[in-house]
């Protein structure tokens, strides 16, 4: 079976009615795709003793790899709704602690001293 793309049956530089279904349909998207800022992160985004800081740098980087190696396995256009049915939403599970974060994922807590991080969260504030 051959399958050939066709030409309009109208051109549209021919037909004002197709140039304005096509103007309507294109007037709400952006011409050009945003750009997402670069998130730059400082030497010392904490303030945590520079030990803590490392260890939870290092926690950081551990949990997002897990959570971009999961959500590679969903849809495209599903990997919020899925991670969020199976983890819990995103944000929320960056609010925990990283130790409940790290048993929410499975991941190996012999990677990062989780006992210098007790009661922080991924962002580094003190969870209660």
């Amino acid at each position: 079976m051959e399958v050939s793309e066709n030409s309009p049956l109208v051109d549209l530089a021919k037909s004002r009615r197709l140039r304005e279904i096509l103007n309507r349909e294109n007037a709400g998207r952006p011409k050009q795709p945003e750009a997402a800022p670069i998130a730059v992160e400082p030497d010392d985004p904490f303030d945590l003793p520079e030990d803590v800081a490392k260890d939870l740098l290092r926690a950081r980087r551990i949990i997002d790899e897990e959570v971009d190696r999961i959500m590679r396995f969903f849809p495209e256009s599903r990997k919020k709704s899925l991670f969020k049915l199976r983890f819990g939403a995103l944000e929320e599970v960056r609010a925990m602690e990283v130790r409940a974060i790290f048993k929410r994922l499975k991941l190996d807590s012999r990677h990062a001293n989780l006992n210098r991080l007790q009661k922080i969260n991924y962002y580094g504030q003190k969870v209660s």
